[in-house]
């Protein structure tokens, strides 16, 4: 094996490293989500807005707990959508 090809094949382990602990961060970031229950802030350039939902065993059905719901929602399948995509780069590698 010539030094060209040993360099081509350590910058690609590089970049598949990469992609590969991207993956595993956006997969430990989808399941504190999951996990997450109580208050979530969103965090504005001039405010910060602290969403609670309050309950004993079962989440209420009111206005709160489905914004809450929606936005967990959507990060889940963004963050899975881009998995999907990384996975595909690192196969093409």
């Amino acid at each position: 094996m010539d030094r060209k090809t040993l360099e081509y094949m350590e910058e690609r382990a590089t970049k598949a490293r990469g992609i590969v602990n991207r993956i595993e961060r956006l997969l430990d970031q989808v399941e504190q989500v999951k996990r997450a229950r109580g208050v979530m802030d969103l965090y504005t350039r001039h405010k910060t807005i602290r969403l609670e939902m309050k309950y004993n065993e079962l989440a209420e059905n009111n206005y709160t707990t489905e914004v809450v719901a929606a936005i967990n929602n959507a990060f889940v399948n963004v963050t899975l959508a881009e998995i999907r995509h990384l996975e595909q780069e690192l196969a093409e590698l």
